[in-house]
């Protein structure tokens, strides 16, 4: 009794041990019955313990393929004695479920432990697709790209690597690329990690090439690091720099070498504008007095042809006398240094107006003077620019029986711009580029009198500011010279 009693719990213990098991765990007999269904097996297959002891495995599962499969492994471990392992795929309910399978001899039968493995299955396919995703990216890539180990063993190369520095074959980098025995004393491997990938530079001793390298730690199953390396070939950009670098040098010497030309140049200018200030204005102050006193003293005896001629030559004499004047501030305009200030443009504008409107004008002259922005330059310079704006809308518009004149500005992004806006003869704007040229003149002498410089030394005095001039008009319709500068 106490023998039997030991029994019955022992079997009842085992039940409970096998009962509580999460693998599927069976037993067949020498006929590929089932003598044994644990609870595993109910819940995974979804067949009652009930509906499987004492039937054939046919009776129980369809005979398909994968049931074929396994009642031959059944039958070779119950003939030959010996364990054996499989994996097979259960289809049930519409779902296949991956069963990796250990069969044991057990007296004249067997039992079969079944583990499933199915979310390990499917994780590992998906991480195959992922894994020929990468490389399909890997290999379409032109810069060259492989993956070492931490013995610096070569596991992977892509088409563009190989293509470029032919097939690696069980290689360390450093023996493949630069024909070393122990790795380049300047390679940043170490240095990359996960955060921050490893960058450098390194020229390829075998091939001659320049290369910037990238390095990335790559995490493994195993818990080893590898390191996917990025090969950039700068071969030409490094031969470009070189060349760049070697053209600048070219250049700052001819630049020292025309800046001392320039310097040169820039003297017989001076001594140029010292000889039109003083040996070509004297004899023409001559030529004016002479001419002064024949026409005094020889009034009388001049008649109205002479005195018109020497009227001729005076205004000639007067005219070559403005355009020296005008030449003369011209080129100083290039060697005066700017004294840079905040100006009071509205307060210089209404003083400069008052200054060069003639008596025989002001009662015809209605100026419209609009604020205008605060500027940054040099006062004396800015002067002459409102000046030479200012005559010209007063000359050009002397023919009209009201003289319309208006005077604006605005900022934007930075710049000041201002402008003066006249009602007079205007101009062809296909010829605006020629109004600042120097001698550049669309009316005649006889029309308006004039040198032709005044708006050169406008545009001259805005460029030294870093600014630039236009204008707008149309024939007999006015027009509208602008300039503008930084507001600092």
């Amino acid at each position: 009794k106490i023998r039997e009693k030991h029994r019955l719990e022992a079997k009842e213990l085992l039940a409970k041990v096998t009962g509580s098991v999460t693998d599927m765990l069976y037993a067949l007999d020498k006929n590929l019955k089932y003598i044994y269904w644990n609870r595993a097996c109910e819940e995974i297959t979804g067949i009652s313990s009930k509906d499987v002891i004492g039937k054939h495995v046919t009776d129980v599962f369809s005979e398909d393929e994968t049931t074929a499969k396994a009642m031959a492994s059944y039958r070779r471990v119950l003939l030959k004695g010996k364990a054996e392992s499989a994996i097979f795929e259960y289809e049930h309910g519409g779902e296949t479920t991956i069963l990796e399978i250990h069969i044991y001899p057990l007296g004249e039968g067997i039992s079969v432990f079944a583990r499933d493995i199915t979310d390990h299955m499917n994780a590992e396919r998906k991480l195959e697709i992922e894994r020929k995703k990468l490389h399909k990216i890997l290999d379409c890539i032109p810069e060259g790209i492989y993956l070492i180990d931490e013995s610096y063993d070569i596991d992977y190369a892509n088409p563009a690597l190989i293509k470029e520095y032919g097939l690696i074959e069980n290689k360390k980098c450093f023996e493949f690329f630069q024909g070393f025995k122990a790795p380049c004393p300047w390679c940043g491997i170490d240095r990359a990690s996960s955060s921050q990938p490893a960058r450098w530079e390194c020229s390829f001793e075998k091939s001659g090439r320049i290369c910037e390298l990238i390095s990335i730690p790559v995490s493994n199953d195993d818990g080893s690091i590898s390191k996917l390396q990025i090969l950039h070939d700068i071969t030409k950009i490094r031969t470009y720099q070189e060349e760049v670098e070697r053209m600048n040098v070219e250049l700052e010497a001819r630049v020292a070498e025309r800046t001392t030309q320039l310097e040169a140049v820039n003297k017989e200018l001076e001594a140029f504008a010292f000889s039109v200030s003083h040996d070509l204005r004297a004899p023409l102050r001559a030529v004016d007095g002479y001419s002064r006193i024949i026409e005094e003293d020889y009034a009388d005896i001049l008649d109205n042809e002479g005195v018109r001629l020497f009227g001729v030559i005076k205004r000639n004499i007067k005219k070559m006398d403005q355009l020296i004047i005008d030449l003369l501030a011209l080129s100083r305009l290039n060697r005066t240094e700017l004294v840079k200030s905040k100006i009071d443009m509205t307060g210089m504008v209404n003083s400069i107006f008052h200054e060069v409107i003639t008596a025989e004008l002001r009662d015809k002259v209605k100026l419209t003077l609009k604020n205008l922005p605060e500027a940054y330059g040099d006062s004396v310079m800015m002067k002459q620019v409102w000046v030479n704006l200012l005559s010209n809308a007063l000359k050009f518009s002397s023919c009209r029986e009201l003289i319309e004149i208006e005077v604006g500005g605005y900022s934007e992004n930075g710049i000041n711009t201002y402008y003066v806006k006249d009602n007079g003869v205007g101009f062809n704007q296909k010829y605006e580029s020629k109004l600042f040229e120097v001698f550049q003149r669309l009316h005649s002498s006889k029309e308006f009198e004039g040198t032709g410089v005044g708006l050169s030394i406008v545009q001259r005095i805005i460029h030294r500011h870093g600014g630039f001039v236009r204008a707008e008009g149309n024939e007999d319709h006015g027009a509208t010279f602008y300039f503008s500068i930084p507001e600092r």
